[in-house]
């Protein structure tokens, strides 16, 4: 005689194959997000009104900053001049590594459009001393890469 747990059956699917097991494997947004931080949108691109001033990609011009978000414009990039921002939208982060900067060695990970993938900047993970550690959690966003938009 069957126990009451296995006579209870689920209702069959209309489908003759199996549900597939979850995967093992996990995605590309997962391992990122364990990797180091997300930006403000890795998964869809977010729109802000037309009346703030704001960086934007000069590839594909999609809004990647609000100009409130701006901390320093006393910093230097790959390319030259560079903003370090609080915050950004529309990006991605790239690979955590090791970084010798002019700062000294740190955590950092390549910040790319969302849209299009154009390099930015990089966001700062890890900073070497404490003096620099209010980089941390930031982003550089290089002057060559950006446009400024909207009521500067």
């Amino acid at each position: 005689m069957q126990s009451q747990s296995q006579a209870q059956t689920t209702p069959a699917s209309s489908s003759s194959t199996p549900p597939s097991p979850p995967s093992a494997e996990p995605t590309a947004i997962t391992l990122l997000s364990r990797l180091c931080p997300t930006t403000t949108s890795a998964l869809d691109l977010h729109h802000v009104p037309n009346d703030k001033a704001v960086f934007s990609c000069a590839k594909c011009s999609e809004v990647l900053a609000l100009q409130d978000e701006l901390v320093s414009k006393a910093f230097m990039g790959r390319s030259g001049r560079a903003y370090l921002m609080n915050s950004t939208i529309n990006t991605r982060l790239g690979k955590r590594e090791e970084r010798k900067l002019m700062t000294g060695k740190h955590t950092v990970a390549d910040l790319h459009c969302a849209s299009c993938g154009q390099e930015l900047g990089w966001m700062y993970i890890k900073a070497p001393n404490g003096e620099q550690r209010y980089k941390e959690g930031r982003y550089i966003l290089e002057d060559a890469q950006i446009v400024k938009e909207n009521n500067w």
